[in-house]
C-alpha cells in the first residue's frame, strides 16, 4: 500500500550533495514514515471491527447446532442438539451438553452455530395442510429408429466428426 519507499529515479548533482544535508533528509525520512505508521495505527486499526463480537444469537436446550471445529471444512462439521446447558461462574452459559449421531458431548458455546431451525419441528407444517402431487408429463422418445449408434467401450455414443461442412 502506501508504506511502501518511493524509489527515487534523480540523480541529484554530487556538488550539492554534503554528509549533513543526506543524514538530515533520511532522519526526516524515518520521521515522517514513523509518523505514518502511528496515524496508521490510531487512526485505519481504530475503525475495524473487533474480533471479539458479542453474540446476539442464543442457544437454548433443543435447539440444533453446527459443531464447529478447526481441523475440518465447514461443510464437514457435524450436527448436534442440545440436551443441557452449563453456566459458569459469572452465571453467563459457557458450555452445552450435545447429542450427536457418534454420542453426546461437550462443546463451548463459542464452537456452536446454531441452525435456523425452530426447536418444535414437527409443528412447522401442519398436518391439515397437504402438499399436491406434480404431475410431470415427459416426451416421448423416438426408441424405433433402425440405425444403430456406435458405442465405445465405456458406453458413450460415438458422434461422428463434421468438418469443413464436406
Amino acid at each position: 500500500m502506501f508504506l511502501q519507499d518511493i524509489s527515487l529515479n534523480d540523480v541529484p548533482d554530487l556538488d550539492q550533495i554534503e554528509k549533513t544535508n543526506i543524514v538530515l533528509r533520511w532522519r526526516h525520512i524515518q520521521k515522517v514514515r514513523e509518523n505514518l505508521k502511528q496515524r496508521f495505527k490510531r487512526e485505519y486499526l481504530g475503525f475495524l471491527r473487533s474480533s471479539v463480537i458479542k453474540r446476539e444469537d442464543k442457544i437454548n436446550v433443543g435447539d440444533i447446532v453446527l459443531i464447529g471445529t478447526d481441523d475440518k471444512k465447514r461443510l464437514h462439521w457435524l450436527l448436534g442438539r442440545v440436551l443441557e446447558l452449563y453456566p459458569g461462574k459469572d452465571g453467563i452459559i459457557r458450555r452445552a451438553k450435545l447429542r450427536t449421531e457418534k454420542g453426546n458431548i461437550l462443546r463451548p458455546i463459542q464452537r456452536l452455530y446454531p441452525m435456523e431451525l425452530t426447536p418444535n419441528y414437527e409443528q412447522v407444517v401442519p398436518e391439515t395442510q397437504k402438499v399436491p402431487e406434480v404431475v410431470t408429463e415427459y416426451p416421448e422418445l423416438n426408441t424405433d429408429s433402425n440405425e444403430t449408434v456406435p458405442v465405445s467401450r465405456s458406453g458413450r455414443e460415438i458422434k461422428p466428426v463434421k468438418r469443413l461442412d464436406l
